[in-house]
């Protein structure tokens, strides 16, 4: 789990966390959107090798919020996409409609993060060397002499590639182009936009363009925030990739951030920032128009589930929305998440069953209140779980043997 990160989404913000886009399953009207990724911190926590060269990108759910979508990334929990480090082949036919059909970025590998027990920011840098890998099959300029895994040779490539060194985070690294530091801050949203732009200009030169699609704070429809996946698509379909950028939590999937500068570069918005370097970026400033008055300060975001306390209350967690849901809604939602959990157990597809628990699970204890009915579904929602672990694929090895708190 990397630190809770300070402050509030933006551009130069510190990013909560960073994943590889790898491709995406749009469904005809919207409901059923999935986001292909490759995470680079869940390698290690679910007991797999180390990097994962011929790898299957996870299919996760899209959830639309008003301003921002979100995601469940098992075992750590939801976070908000606040923008994307967006790759472009300058050389890639822009005239071409944007995809409505699924694109998956065949061949791009899952490196892992965990180099170095120090160092637990390198999700930008790592989450980057997967899109190299990927663009590298078509631009082999992109990654000279570092082979492809797996292999021993390989790995080494990974290290020096992130991080340049297994003892000291090399300037010439991704890492260390990104600006990310030894002591295990991770980099900017657009320090990693910077690194990759310096990257590819010493080795690939005037054949691509780094830039930050960042969600601006006005409210979004979910057709324009599925134009933000379409754009990432196109990207990928023309032979460049993409960095998501995500938040710990919900909050700021409804919510607005309130600070200036989002407004400069948004996602289905404005446009998009180009990379820009930087050396001590400064938390933003909060604004609000002259008539607006007084706003109270919003919670950080935090990771989310924690144990219920002593009392049986619900725990007030950082970064969880105000309540805007009946307990007759989040009832006849938690049924709806059931019924599609059992749905996908069905369909021989357990993981995306827990994710429909999950967020069964969610509902209830948030907005279900203490009905006998909300009782009875999350009793459900436990028995079916057990269910689904059963289907879950096992374990292979060091896997950890720590029950999580959801069970």
């Amino acid at each position: 789990m990397r630190p809770k990160p300070s402050g509030k989404p933006s551009p130069t913000a510190r990013s909560g966390h960073a994943v590889a886009f790898a491709g995406w399953k749009p469904s005809k009207d919207g409901s059923r959107d999935v986001v292909l990724l490759c995470d680079p911190g869940d390698n290690a926590v679910e007991g797999r090798m180390l990097h994962g060269w011929n790898a299957k990108p996870r299919e996760i759910p899209i959830y639309f919020g008003r301003r921002r979508p979100n995601v469940v990334l098992l075992p750590a929990g939801t976070f908000t996409i606040t923008g994307a480090v967006v790759i472009s082949a300058a050389e890639a036919d822009r005239s071409l409609p944007p995809p409505t059909e699924s694109v998956t970025a065949e061949g791009m590998p899952d490196l892992s993060q965990d180099l170095n027990p120090a160092w637990i920011g390198l999700c930008g840098s790592t989450s980057g060397a997967n899109v190299l890998f990927y663009i590298g099959q078509r631009s082999p300029k992109v990654l000279v002499g570092c082979p492809r895994g797996p292999s021993e040779e390989a790995d080494a490539g990974v290290v020096k590639i992130i991080v340049g060194d297994r003892n000291r985070i090399q300037p010439d690294s991704l890492a260390g182009r990104m600006g990310t530091s030894e002591d295990g801050v991770g980099a900017t949203n657009l320090g990693m936009c910077a690194g990759m732009e310096s990257w590819l200009e010493q080795h690939d030169k005037g054949n691509w363009s780094a830039a930050l699609d960042w969600f601006d704070d006005q409210e979004k429809s979910r057709e324009q925030q599925r134009e933000f996946f379409s754009r990432l698509a196109a990207t990928v379909r023309g032979g460049g990739g993409a960095i998501l950028c995500l938040w710990p939590g919900t909050e700021y999937s409804d919510s607005a951030v309130g600070e200036e500068d989002t407004s400069a570069s948004s996602a289905g918005g404005s446009g998009t920032r180009e990379a820009q370097a930087e050396s001590a970026p400064a938390k933003p400033a909060a604004s609000r128009s002259a008539d607006a008055g007084p706003r109270e300060p919003l919670p950080d975001a935090d990771f989310p589930s924690l144990p219920p306390s002593p009392s049986g209350s619900r725990p007030t967690l950082p970064g969880r929305p105000s309540s805007r849901m009946t307990e007759r809604e989040a009832i006849d939602r938690a049924k709806q998440e059931l019924d599609d959990a059992r749905g996908r157990l069905e369909s021989n597809d357990p993981a995306r069953a827990f994710d429909h628990v999950v967020r069964a699970v969610a509902l209830l204890r948030e907005h279900g209140g203490d009905s006998p009915e909300a009782a009875t579904l999350l009793a459900e929602a436990m028995e079916l779980s057990q269910q689904i672990a059963k289907r879950m694929p096992a374990p292979t090895g060091k896997a950890l043997q720590k029950r999580t708190v959801f069970q």
